[in-house]
């Protein structure tokens, strides 16, 4: 089938493809898919037995395969995963010697969207300068195709205009109630200014560009037309959520303490990206410039502020430290929108943690990560290199039979070694201290010359000895040539090749051992081990499997030594109140019972095991029915632990259920079952007793994180255990990089909104439990629960079986999803509210309902859109702060 090619005046023609030997490796699979030429991505899908088109028409008329998820919420592939072609059907063993063309290898998939996106910009500067002549087939036409472009661009236009309205809209509403507070009056001018800053920079950028084009060269025309292109592919999420998101949660927890502004108006600048900065020099690291504008909104605080001002100029580096180590740690697994907030968060918690809950959970991840992360890095990067050295690469373990030589035998080969080592080292002295190179004369290998390499039709490089193609184009190979002609003009020893040395020949200055070309059968290079794993491959497999193991035990060790040392020190003094954590544990779940109380009091262990005071529980405040059976009727420690076994009940069942689908129902609908987990589990509990639920939630995320750093460095015996179990359960964004972070974010986005609603309200408690109670709840505080437990659920499984009606801008989302998802956030805030009431909490006001269920609805529906258009954030964590901050600007 004749395909389309691009001529040097930009025409297309018809021309017959060209295949080249070597060409057969296309139809096996590659085993590195992420290392994939960049002209492979580019390959367009086709039917089987024909070669993949290369015109562009047929690339620009590709559209993107969506997901089938009505929001997709859980199977969201991501940039980098899109960016991976799939790998090709391997041909059967009688057709690898037959032409490509006869073959039946399926191509590699159509273009990423970002490439699709590069070539539809050429094509339209190429159409609005009038130098493109077309010469199409099959019905394809310039009007098809820039319909479907424009059409395409428009709706992307669309859907980030309302993302970024739609933010500052909710920004809008979470500040409405605050407006008129003198804490947010005094820190008034500062805001004013980074968000005039802000948008200086975001308007100054494409003038720079402007600037910058007409300097390289191009027109005033084509200068402007470049600075000014938003690209359909734009993502306004780097450019919002981390610079404006932790300003807007700081003004709606200002009631509390207006410490969360000023700090956040500095995280927010250091949070822009360096192409933003005017006179960046260090795009990578610690910007001068970039730190003085960080530091423009201090100047316009004229009230005593804590922490200081001059505190507050050391958060830049100590954000760009954190940003640095962090994506060091993930690689990829994280986006620099959902990277930059986590540093935002870091960095809030290590300077306003106060009540108990925060100073341990910045134990957890501050103190623990910084002292694991200096003990353990080179034992879990050498056991991760050791893992992944393939068993057949390591020595082979043949016992020798012991030699029965002589004492006088072994020093007479020592001497030897030596001697040979002190001649090899005059001998390179000599050649080094040598003024007059031109007595050196290498011996040249006579016979055939070297092959050279040879450049095929279609701009590749082929080597005649091994086949292998390489996609480099003509231009790239001249200046290459050009820069070793001139090497060899200045060295004239690199332009030999050199008789290569016999294995027992002393060593000679000037001689160097010729090149060779390690391929595989196919023509494909092997695979060379890295300089940090090539020392394991002296190691047998069972000296291998014992050095996994001491790394291993060096890690288990050093961990609980972090543990029981530094971490239960620091939770001692700054959240216990000086109490030993394990014993004041004790006390807090079983205190209230006779049996555990008399056991402590027999055995003197009443200065480790706190017990509360019995008589304390019998307040003569005014309680509600539910807090009267919690703290009199039961005693806080026993409910503590009836919540307790009412979780794991919920959890057995859930994970009973999960085993029972495992054969008759798909994996997202397995998934949806842990969200259910989550909702019936946290959703009755949390208004109970809302610091017991944060603590527990904080230990989850600890040991989560834990048990995914010794399953991603492979660390016997419980990654592979943990990775077989796991692995049903991961979606697209978990193939990202190393971290599986599909539970850790649904843990995430169900414990932040809990986490903000308590340091906004105050605590109360009695000795030795000071501060492990509140005085107050909110419908806030189940944000994140019925957000990602609810909504999220019914969302997906709703859009995958009824979504027909797709948003105005594509994708796999669904209005019906959508809906699905309103509707469910609706019900879930609708019960949180009638439970706050009939247990007691809060006085019934007799509100009409038809307002609560207004609120509830326009809180539901801005966190349904705000799932829809978002994509350059991970939504389990991004939509739950919106709904919390849409729950408490509105008053629900």
């Amino acid at each position: 089938m004749a395909d389309l090619h691009a001529c040097e005046d930009g025409s297309f023609t018809k021309s017959t493809p060209h295949h080249v030997a070597g060409q057969e490796r296309n139809c096996s699979r590659s085993p590195h898919p992420y290392h994939r030429r960049g002209t492979s991505l580019l390959v367009q899908n086709g039917d089987i037995g024909h070669p993949p088109r290369s015109d562009r028409s047929s690339e620009l008329l590709s559209g993107i395969s969506s997901s089938e998820s009505g929001t997709e919420a859980d199977d969201e592939r991501g940039r980098f995963l899109k960016g991976l072609p799939a790998p090709v059907l391997m041909s059967h063993k009688g057709l690898r010697d037959t032409p490509f063309e006869d073959s039946t290898a399926q191509p590699t998939p159509s273009a990423t969207p970002p490439a699709v996106e590069n070539n539809a910009r050429k094509l339209v500067s190429q159409v609005r300068s009038k130098h493109y002549t077309w010469v199409v087939d099959e019905g394809t036409t310039e009007k098809i195709i820039r319909e479907k472009y424009t059409k395409r661009r428009r709706s992307e236009v669309v859907r980030r205009t309302t993302e970024t309205v739609l933010f500052f809209a909710v920004g809008l509403v979470a500040s409405y109630g605050h407006l008129s507070e003198d804490a947010l009056l005094a820190c008034g001018s500062a805001i004013a200014c980074q968000f005039a800053l802000v948008t200086s920079l975001y308007l100054l950028y494409p003038v720079r560009a402007a600037y910058q084009a007409r300097q390289a060269g191009h027109s005033v025309h084509s200068s402007i037309s470049r600075a000014f292109h938003i690209p359909s592919r734009f993502d306004p999420a780097p450019l919002l959520y981390p610079v404006f998101l932790p300003l807007v949660v700081s003004i709606s927890l200002i009631s509390a303490s207006r410490s969360f502004v000023l700090p956040n108006l500095v995280l927010g600048i250091s949070s822009l990206s360096p192409r933003a900065i005017p006179i960046a020099i260090y795009p990578a690291g610690l910007d001068t410039f970039h730190w003085l504008l960080t530091m423009v909104p201090l100047m316009f605080v004229n009230v005593s502020v804590q922490p200081s001002i001059e505190n507050m100029t050391l958060l830049y580096p100590l954000h760009v430290c954190t940003n640095r180590t962090i994506e060091f740690l993930t690689t990829t697994s994280l986006d620099p929108t959902e990277r930059h907030l986590l540093v935002a968060a870091l960095v809030d918690l290590y300077l306003f943690a106060e009540s108990a809950q925060s100073e341990i959970l910045k134990a957890l991840l501050w103190l623990g990560p910084v002292l694991l992360f200096v003990t353990c890095l080179k034992p879990l990067q050498w056991e991760l290199a050791l893992a992944r050295i393939p068993s057949w690469r390591l020595r082979k373990n043949n016992p020798r039979p012991r030699s029965s030589k002589s004492l006088l035998h072994t020093l007479d080969r020592t001497v030897y070694g030596q001697f040979v080592r002190l001649v090899a080292r005059d001998k390179s002295r000599q050649s080094i201290d040598s003024d007059d190179d031109g007595d050196i004369k290498p011996t040249a290998k006579k016979g055939k010359a070297a092959p050279k390499l040879s450049i095929t039709t279609n701009g590749l490089l082929k080597h005649p000895m091994t086949g292998f193609i390489d996609h480099i184009s003509a231009s790239a190979l001249q200046e290459d040539e050009q820069s070793r002609r001139s090497e060899s003009v200045d060295d004239s020893l690199i332009d030999h090749e050199f008789t290569p040395q016999r294995r027992h020949t002393m060593p000679a200055c000037g001689t160097t051992s010729v090149q060779k070309y390690r391929t595989t059968p196919s023509g494909r290079p092997k695979r060379s081990v890295t300089i940090g794993s090539q020392s394991f491959l002296t190691l047998t497999p069972a000296q291998a499997a014992a050095r996994k193991w001491a790394y291993a035990v060096f890690v288990y060790a050093a961990v609980l030594f972090i543990v029981l040392g530094p971490i239960r020190t620091y939770v001692s003094f700054f959240a216990l109140e000086g109490y030993e954590p394990f014993g004041w544990a004790l006390g807090y779940l079983f205190g209230n019972n006779s049996q555990f109380r008399f056991w402590v009091s027999s055995r003197c262990l009443d200065t480790w095991i706190r017990l509360p005071d019995l008589s304390s529980h019998h307040s003569p405040a005014p309680m509600g029915w539910m807090e009267r059976l919690r703290q009199n009727t039961l005693g806080p420690a026993n409910m503590r632990v009836i919540l307790c076994v009412y979780c794991v009940l919920v959890l057995v069942a859930g994970m009973a259920t999960v085993l029972e689908l495992s054969s008759i129902a798909e994996v997202d609908t397995r998934r949806k079952v842990f969200h259910g987990v989550m909702v019936v589990m946290l959703l009755p509990t949390v208004f109970i007793d809302p610091c017991f639920i944060a603590l527990a939630l904080i230990l989850i995320l600890a040991i989560f994180l834990l048990l995914d750093l010794f399953r991603a460095s492979q660390l016997p015996p419980i990654s592979k255990p943990l990775t077989a179990f796991l692995a049903p359960y991961v979606d697209g964004r978990d193939y990202r990089g190393p971290v599986i972070v599909s539970h850790i974010f649904l843990l995430i986005g169900c414990a932040i909104p809990l986490w903000l609603s308590l340091a906004a309200v105050g605590r109360s408690g009695e000795h030795p439990w000071r501060g492990w109670d509140v005085s107050a709840r909110d419908v806030s505080m189940i944000s994140g629960i019925v957000c990602v437990g609810m909504g999220d659920a019914a969302a997906s499984l709703i859009g995958r079986r009824y979504g027909r009606h797709k948003w105005y801008w594509g994708g796999g989302k669904s209005l019906e999803g959508s809906l699905a998802f309103a509707a469910a956030v609706t019900v879930g805030l609708v019960t949180a509210y009638t439970w706050l009431r009939v247990g007691g909490w809060v006085i019934y006001d007799w509100r009409p309902s038809v307002l609560v269920l207004g609120k509830a609805c326009l809180a539901a529906m801005g966190a349904s859109l705000t799932e829809a258009v978002l994509t350059g954030a991970n939504d389990n964590v991004v939509v739950p702060v919106v709904l919390w901050l849409l729950v408490r600007g509105l008053r629900l």
